[in-house]
């Protein structure tokens, strides 16, 4: 086998292996893009079991394909064009193709054959039909950014626990990912509306991006910042991708498009004429600046221009280690997105110490930086609340981002002076800790003695749910959310608020 195991990689497989002896059939694995998750599930899918894995993107299963491969094993790929189930004992499918094909009688048969069921992007939702089908079976779901929000279902409903393993910031000191420079434009998004889904409007974002200002700034900061670099950009839609190249062309900077095919529409469609045009313009567009997917590709890597631009394309199952800089043309409100899209610069290669973020969309704003410290759950709040992203601070012993509330620096043992409101807060808990010990709670054995202590002192329910919760655990929360009639969507957000908590009493 031509891999070797990290020991970072090494003690996530161990840390499974725990789970599973523990009785856990569904665990989710987090670690960041550019940590060699691929890597790490195809060593499990070596060790000799009948393992399907599930994916996305055709990009994502060709790169499982070859890292299997490197461990010895030749997968069964499980494409539209397939027909008759594999008999491999390891398959790599589409995941949407398999969702179709299950459903009849011979596949259905093959599916209760597989002994583990590994979902690379679990955070997708696509994917969630298969931990319905196979709620007894052996699950890994791996991504690294285990984040739902909104009314999307509860990645806590599927998946048991969750294996984290190191932080982008910790895999920087041990070497195996590069530090960031980061550069950020600001941009108006007043007035750009959103969809269902929580995402801007793609044709107002482009309407807001696609003039000749941002395009005369987008070139004259890459001069500035990044010139001759190995660039990857990111832009709103086909049509973004399309003028950028033509503008880094016109200013002498050879570029290419990436995107996914356009068809020609066929006449009588609504709108006909406007997508002909569309498509008239994309063609000429592709023989002027394009190619085969391959093509395009591999003379950028070859290094026969310089700046590749996409939409969309290469955000996942991507990886060319010397990528420089890293250029937002767009604006997300996806923190999964942004950290997939600006981890596609952060690997090590020969001579490379950082990579450049050039961010035109103010996502950091929003989202937070590449090395901030940051903390998952299997839950999130399901109301109107915005999740927002995590406060941070510097260190000033080692420069790293860190969660507000550190108290001591994961990355050095810096310890943090604390400010006068924390000062304040800590004097009322601890008021209200020598309050607990004169009542003697932690003498109280049953939620019935719980009830009839906060009776007698006259304190709210909220304080009947902390002791519940922190002396029983979520399982027995829960219930005794649901037999007083709160809602599932109240419930998750104290699971969220009482959370982080019991990670600092441990």
């Amino acid at each position: 086998m031509g891999i070797e195991l990290y020991p970072y990689q090494t003690k996530i497989i161990e840390e499974i292996r725990t789970r599973w002896k523990s009785g856990q059939k569904r665990i989710l694995v987090q670690s960041p893009t550019g940590s060699g998750k691929t890597v790490i599930f195809s060593w499990i899918a070596s060790r000799g079991k009948r393992i399907l894995i599930l994916t996305h993107r055709t990009e994502l299963l060709t790169e499982t394909g070859g890292t299997l491969q490197d461990f010895g094993i030749v997968p069964a790929l499980v494409t539209s064009e397939t027909r008759t189930p594999p008999q491999r004992m390891v398959a790599v499918a589409m995941s949407m193709t398999l969702k179709n094909r299950v459903k009849n009688d011979p596949w259905s048969d093959w599916l209760d054959t597989v002994e583990l069921i590994i979902v690379d992007e679990c955070h997708q939702q696509d994917f969630d039909y298969i931990v319905d089908l196979c709620p007894d079976k052996f699950i890994l779901g791996f991504t690294a950014t285990p984040k739902r929000k909104g009314n999307q279902r509860q990645l806590s409903d599927m998946y048991q626990s969750i294996v984290t393993g190191p932080d982008v910031q910790e895999l920087i000191n041990l070497k195996y990912l590069v530090p960031d420079r980061y550069f950020g434009a600001p941009i108006n998004l007043k007035g750009v509306g959103k969809d269902s889904f929580g995402e801007y409007k793609s044709d107002e974002l482009f309407n807001r991006f696609n003039t000749p200002e941002l395009y005369t700034g987008l070139i004259d900061n890459w001069r500035r910042l990044a010139p001759g670099s190995l660039t990857l950009v990111f832009c709103v839609n086909i049509q973004h991708c399309i003028n950028t190249a033509r503008a880094f062309n016109f200013a002498g900077i050879r570029a290419k498009f990436l995107t996914s095919e356009v068809a020609r529409p066929e006449e009588g469609t609504p709108g006909y004429a406007t997508k002909l045009a569309e498509w008239e313009n994309y063609q000429q567009a592709f023989s002027e600046m394009s190619g085969s997917r391959a093509e395009v590709i591999n003379t950028w890597k070859s290094r026969d221009y310089d700046v590749l631009i996409n939409a969309g394309i290469l955000t996942t199952g991507f990886n060319h280690k010397p990528i420089e800089t890293i250029v937002i043309n767009r604006a997300t409100t996806s923190e999964n997105l942004w950290l997939q899209i600006i981890g596609r610069g952060s690997r090590t290669s020969e001579g490379k110490t950082s990579f450049r973020i050039m961010d035109f969309g103010s996502n950091a704003d929003r989202l937070g930086h590449y090395r901030q410290q940051r903390e998952y759950s299997l839950t999130h709040y399901v109301s109107s609340r915005k999740d927002g992203v995590q406060s941070v601070k510097d260190c000033p012993g080692c420069g790293a981002l860190v969660i507000a509330s550190t108290r001591y620096c994961k990355y050095c043992g810096h310890e943090f002076q604390k400010t006068k409101h924390e000062k304040a807060v800590e004097l009322v808990e601890k008021d209200f800790e020598e309050m607990r010990a004169g009542l003697a709670i932690q003498k109280q054995q049953t939620i019935e003695q719980i009830e009839i202590a906060a009776a007698v002192k006259g304190y709210k329910s909220a304080w009947i749910w902390r002791q519940i919760y922190f002396k029983f655990g979520a399982d027995e929360f829960k219930k005794y959310m649901r037999s007083k009639n709160y809602q599932w969507p109240f419930i998750y957000r104290k699971l969220n608020e009482y959370e982080p908590v019991r990670s600092v009493r441990k």
